[in-house]
């Protein structure tokens, strides 16, 4: 026995309606053609839905228990056309995000304002974790975007430079160092540094400038995380090299940013699984990324 989704309709209209007649108008189709669907599914089916009672169609005790189940089915059609009306025009959906941290604290909130001015109902969930998790996650396709700071390529992924900038070292106000302007390695030698584990990428960056100086980086504050050194140093602890993007939001009356020299490349990088094709809202995520990055350098805070 095989009902169609059509002769499912007509049933729950003539029903509802009582006619034949409304039926057939509310459906689009003949009278004629109703008749012949509800008589068909009454042979496929082995018992009358309907009987006639004072002109009108009344139906029968199975026709009435049918009726909840016809309501739940097309209840849920109506949920479809609707869930697929709203991914059609981005209104709803799902984001994934595995991004470092400093990111999810600068970039990201930007990006998702921009976003949610069109697309308030689309759900993004973020995941903050180091950049070489990140990568991870994207090449295994367990989200659709990252974030990371990294001056690393990664394999299994698609890179895209949002900005390229260098590293800075970040002082307190009053500190020896703070009217220099620019330092190189050998000031940084001379005092307490507040730096990064060597297993980190940023760390491995700062070792790696040191060694090609001949010089060995001395850790006096091991961090493991950029907003941390900045606290580190706006306590006075020490000195640090950091990635400017976590100045983008900071309060800088006790902090002085010096260039460092040699100049060392650091950038923001989106990732993107290298097989993957993109969602339509995913897509449309990138850009409001890409356009925060530019808002942030418009307004010179990177």
């Amino acid at each position: 026995m095989l009902i169609t989704t059509r002769q499912l309709e007509i049933i729950r209209s003539v029903i509802l309606s009582g006619s034949v007649t409304d039926a057939a108008h509310q459906t689009g189709i003949s009278q004629p053609a109703v008749s012949r669907l509800l008589k068909d599914c009454e042979q496929r089916i082995g018992f009358a839905l309907f009987m006639r009672k004072q002109g009108r169609l009344q139906p029968t005790s199975e026709a009435k228990t049918m009726l909840p189940e016809l309501n739940r089915i097309f209840e849920g059609v109506e949920r479809f056309q609707r869930l697929a009306e709203e991914l059609r025009e981005m209104k709803t959906g799902s984001i994934q995000i595995a991004t470092t941290a400093v990111l999810a604290d600068t970039v990201l909130p930007r990006a998702i304002e921009l976003f949610f001015a069109a697309r308030p109902k689309v759900q993004i969930t973020i995941h903050n974790m180091p950049n070489y998790e990140v990568a991870e996650r994207i090449a295994m396709d367990q989200v659709d975007l990252g974030l990371v700071l990294s001056p690393e390529n990664y394999l299994g992924t698609t890179i895209i430079d949002l900005h390229k900038t260098e590293l800075i070292c970040i002082a307190p106000v009053g500190h020896p160092l703070a009217t220099k302007g620019h330092v190189d390695l050998e000031d940084v030698m001379r005092f307490p540094l507040i730096s990064f584990s060597p297993t980190l990428p940023l760390g491995m960056t700062i070792d790696k400038l040191f060694h090609l100086r001949g010089l060995r980086r001395r850790v006096a504050i091991e961090v493991s995380q950029s907003s941390t050194a900045l606290t580190m140093v706006r306590q006075g602890f020490g000195i640090a090299l950091v990635d400017p993007f976590i100045l983008i939001d900071a309060d800088l009356t006790d902090i002085v940013t010096l260039k460092l020299t040699p100049s060392t490349p650091i950038s923001a990088q989106l990732l993107i699984p290298h097989h993957e094709q993109l969602s339509r809202v995913a897509k449309t995520f990138v850009k409001s990324i890409h356009t925060a990055v530019a808002n942030l350098v418009a307004s010179k805070k990177i």
